[in-house]
């Protein structure tokens, strides 16, 4: 999955999270999580094992790091009580829930499973901007985690005006048209029709995106905790 559709995963996991207080470091979390397999794979594997490997699902990608992401989250909440950590886990595991890694079980189960398996991706940068410019699914995630954010980041106390007053209004709207792309991409899935919304062209992954966004378009529309963060 592109970059906006795992961010709004780790945004959803954050704000459900934040319902019992403390929204705005848990929705940083559940973002930093999602994109964080990607964060660190991808640059190795793509830029300084290129030549040789060209694989962005590596290490960070496999189910030892998400047991060790969830080992540390869970001694921290246990030693100091921050949910940051299990929030940061459980958007790594949406990360690699999104990524399907079942499918690639060299990577999902390293090193048990043998060696990465090596890729051929030239200019995959450059191929991966164009996919993000191009996917309206992208577009619907990325103004939709835009507002979101606009909201969770207001000013304590203060009278919502301009921007944030305008996304206050639009969220509701940005949570159904999420949930419509959802079941829209889902009734693609089980009836083999072509994808409306990008480039994706398995039926596992409609499944996927449509899922996520449906779970996503529920948060959402169940509204953003009016704690906007400790000590405000």
């Amino acid at each position: 999955m592109l970059v906006f559709c795992h961010l709004m995963a780790g945004a959803a996991v954050g704000l459900l999270a934040g319902r019992a207080g403390g929204v705005r470091p848990l929705v940083i979390a559940g973002m930093t999580g999602a994109l964080l397999p990607d964060l660190i794979d991808k640059p190795i594997g793509h830029l300084l094992l290129g030549g040789t490997l060209d694989n962005g699902r590596l290490v960070s990608h496999s189910l030892g790091f998400l047991v060790a992401v969830f080992a540390i989250g869970y001694l921290l909440f246990r030693h100091s009580h921050p949910l940051q950590g299990p929030v940061l886990a459980l958007g790594v595991l949406s990360h690699q829930y999104l990524d399907a890694m079942w499918r690639d079980p060299a990577a999902w189960f390293y090193p048990f499973r043998g060696s990465f398996v090596t890729g051929q991706y030239p200019d995959y940068f450059l191929h991966g901007l164009i996919s993000e410019i191009s996917s309206p699914t992208e577009w619907i995630f990325g103004a939709t985690l835009f507002a979101l954010l606009l909201i969770v980041y207001r000013p304590g106390g203060e009278v919502l005006r301009g921007p944030r007053q305008v996304a206050v209004r639009l969220e509701p709207w940005f949570g159904i048209l999420t949930g419509l792309l959802g079941l829209l991409t889902l009734v693609a899935a089980t009836l083999a029709l072509p994808n409306l919304f990008g480039t994706i062209t398995l039926a596992g992954d409609k499944l996927l995106l449509g899922t996520s966004a449906i779970v996503e378009s529920v948060v959402i529309l169940g509204g953003v905790p009016d704690d906007p963060g400790p000590g405000e």
